[in-house]
């Protein structure tokens, strides 16, 4: 819903539009969004504001829809990071942040320039060009041109949440900000990563099923015709000019700082989310539940006073929320037993 799509420049609570998600995205009527954003939320890292709204059009109840801030607009830049002139891009999956032939169309569909970003697109090109750098120039400047704890806690919350279609993983639903370093005589920049659209959290036991080697919490597995390098850069290297030859399984930048320059630091990083996972999903769905339940209504409940999707009412609601928390409970447990192994390193976390 664009507030400003009849009276330019108006907000409603800051907002220029109110992005509504139906309540089939995902297993528990947006719970899974819900969570994210507030573990998200206590590790400090820029996230959509997250909730829900109890909409109603003409009189008719429509039921209780997820509410997510817009990543792509400018009010979004503002509110979360100091600097918001710096560039800003919005990824549209397989941004893997390779560094290929920017002449390539399909490159810049997969990184589109939002919030008034220049689509000549040179600053997030340099950008690319260093994340597959060798590895001397990649190390010197990692703490200069990447806020390293950003990047460590975003991939650390999304491979424990179990995000099958996040940003580590498959390139989507992410931005890049770059904030400006305030050099004027040559400008530069320190990039971050934000996540969005994470309904695919918590959802999907074959993304953390050890037997089938999928998303692990600490490493990821160099086995299933993966084609990152061990420490995380593109297997087929880069050619004279810098491009890289192929593409990765996992997104460069990450794999790099994880596997290579930051090893310990995500493994400690990856324990602490592990634990504020397990210290909050609880509370934090038991006081969900008491605010939505009375909006989603009982079975019994008149169609126009009960969230259409939810035909079982509150009890549905219920019972869906209690497969949630097993899914979390598995993931922990899994997680508890990996970690226990002695060769959990050799066989996750290849050197």
């Amino acid at each position: 819903i664009s507030v400003h799509e009849f009276s330019p420049g108006s907000r409603f609570m800051d907002f220029k539009k109110l992005n509504l998600i139906g309540s089939n995205s995902g297993l528990a009527l947006g719970a899974e969004e819900r969570l994210y954003a507030h573990l998200a939320s206590l590790l400090s890292l820029p996230h959509p504001r997250t909730n829900h709204a109890a909409v109603c059009f003409n009189g008719t109840y429509l039921g209780v829809f997820t509410h997510q801030e817009e990543v792509d607009d400018q009010p979004f830049v503002e509110h979360h990071f100091a600097g918001p002139e710096g560039p800003y891009y919005k990824c549209n999956g397989e941004c893997d942040l390779t560094y290929p032939d920017f002449r390539v169309d399909s490159f810049r569909r997969k990184y589109e320039p939002v919030a008034g970003t220049s689509d000549t697109m040179e600053e997030l090109l340099e950008f690319l060009r260093w994340v597959n750098s060798s590895p001397t120039e990649f190390n010197d400047a990692v703490e200069q041109k990447v806020n390293v704890e950003n990047w460590l806690y975003n991939v650390a919350l999304e491979l424990i949440s179990m995000d099958w279609d996040g940003a580590y993983t498959r390139g989507n639903n992410a931005t890049l900000y770059g904030s400006p370093d305030g050099n004027t005589d040559s400008p530069g920049y320190k990039w971050s990563m934000v996540r969005f659209d994470t309904d695919g959290s918590f959802g999907s036991a074959e993304s953390w099923d050890s037997s089938a080697q999928g998303l692990r919490p600490l490493c990821y597995t160099s086995s299933g015709g993966d084609v990152n390098n061990p420490d995380g850069t593109v297997l087929d290297g880069v050619d004279e000019e810098g491009f890289t030859l192929g593409s990765a399984r996992y997104m460069v930048l990450p794999a790099r700082l994880m596997w290579g320059t930051h090893r310990e630091a995500y493994r400690e990083i990856a324990r602490e989310v592990s634990a504020l996972l397990s210290r909050e999903y609880t509370s934090f769905l038991d006081e969900l539940n008491s605010q939505l339940e009375p909006w989603i209504g009982t079975e019994e409940s008149p169609l126009g006073q009960r969230d259409p999707y939810y035909e079982g009412g509150a009890e549905m609601y219920r019972w869906r929320t209690d497969r949630l928390r097993e899914k979390i409970a598995d993931e922990l447990t899994s997680w508890d037993v990996d970690v226990e192994r002695e060769d959990f390193l050799e066989q996750y976390c290849p050197e």
